[in-house]
Formats: structure tokens, sequence, C-alpha cells
């Protein structure tokens, strides 16, 4: 493209034809188009002559360098809620276990305690079992899960365990 230059044309109206060969990364296009005018207009006159150009197909590159692309959108990942709450008092500890919850991506579970049905956060683990070692003998507890992967799911249905009796 250097060596374009514009003149103007003395001999009534024109028609040429340009043609541009546009090479990509994975990809080659054949663009032409036909430029019409008047005696004296401006046009841009492209030497063609002995100036030859061979493309290749170019391999995909590792690296995006310099190539944007738009972001998809990610649906955020909601699990169902937990089922299947069990609980049990060991003289130490209230041992929790639920059904798995299936899902893409790595899977966190919330345990929610409750003395008198206000819910906070007590722990989270990856795995459906939770042991709860802060618990005082001759109590009362209610307990929620929730699983999360990119949004946290709905909570469990409540679960309600006194401390020195068995399994709930």
């Amino acid at each position: 493209m250097g060596n374009m230059k514009w003149r103007p044309l003395h001999s009534g109206t024109f028609r040429r034809t340009f043609y541009f060969i546009l090479l990509a990364s994975s990809f080659l296009l054949f663009i032409s188009f036909t430029a019409c005018g008047r005696r004296g207009d401006p046009v841009a006159v492209v030497p063609y002559e002995n100036n030859t150009v061979e493309a290749e197909r170019a391999a995909p590159e590792s690296s995006s360098e310099g190539v944007s692309s738009v972001p998809e959108e990610k649906t955020p990942s909601v699990p169902d809620a937990p089922g299947g709450l069990k609980a049990v008092y060991t003289g130490t500890a209230v041992v929790l276990t639920w059904d798995e919850v299936s899902g893409k991506g790595t899977m966190v579970y919330t345990v929610y305690r409750s003395e008198e049905r206000d819910f906070t956060a007590l722990g989270t683990t990856q795995t459906p079992a939770f042991s709860d070692r802060t618990v005082t003998k001759g109590k009362t507890y209610y307990y929620r899960v929730s699983a999360m992967i990119d949004t946290e799911g709905e909570m469990s249905e409540g679960l309600k365990i006194s401390t020195g009796m068995g399994e709930q």
C-alpha cells in the first residue's frame, strides 16, 4: 500500500474494479468492488504489476494476544436444597449428615444452627457431613443446610435435636 497515489483520470467516466485479499489468522478473504466516477475525480491507483503476494494458511497460535473476544455470559449454578438431613448426638458433638447434592463445579455446604429458630452460619464443608462440637448438653438445637456452587441455593428443611438423646 506504500505505492498508492492519487491521480485524476483524463478521459470521460471510468469504471475500475479493485481487488483486495485479506489474510486473517485462520481464513482468507477476497473482496472486490467497482468504483465509478467522472472526469477529473481523484482515484486511488494501486500499482499491482510485480507486486505478487503468496498467502499461506496461518497456524493457530496458542496466544490470544491482540484478539478481543466477547465474554460468554455465565448463568450461575444454583443447586437444590439438600435433602435427608439427619443428626446424631454423640455425647460431645452433634454429627449431621444429608444427601449429596449434584451439580457442576465445587459444591460447598453451609451449616446453619439456631436455638430459637433465628439461624446463623455455623461452618462450611465440601462433604455431606458436619460435626458441631460447640453444643452444650441438655439444650435443644435446630439445624439447616444449604448447598452452593456459584450461588447459594435454598436451605434444607429444619431439623431439631436435643443433646443428651440418641438419633433424631
